[in-house]
């Protein structure tokens, strides 16, 4: 699901920790052009994300956004409906 989101890629990396294990399982779908992917599982803030990116040329994909994604190089394949994780 993960490889019809995002564009042909160079590189994968995922944020530590949730990341790692996607990063592994898409390694295999690089190729020799495209950007960075940058991989997590869980979206909230955004902040793990940009803080790996490192204002490099990159495109993101989450498995599971809790907050609406801000960050325009991201993708999410699961967004949580408004109010799911409100007390």
């Amino acid at each position: 699901m993960c490889i019809n989101l995002v564009p042909i890629f160079s590189a994968v990396e995922g944020v530590p920790r949730g990341g790692i294990l996607l990063a592994n399982a898409l390694n295999p779908f690089k190729s020799k052009d495209g950007p960075l992917l940058i991989v997590d599982d869980v979206y909230t803030t955004g902040n793990s994300m940009e803080r790996h990116r490192k204002n490099r040329n990159a495109v993101g994909i989450v498995i599971f956004a809790r907050n609406p994604i801000t960050l325009p190089w991201v993708q999410c394949l699961f967004q949580a409906t408004k109010g799911i994780f409100d007390a």
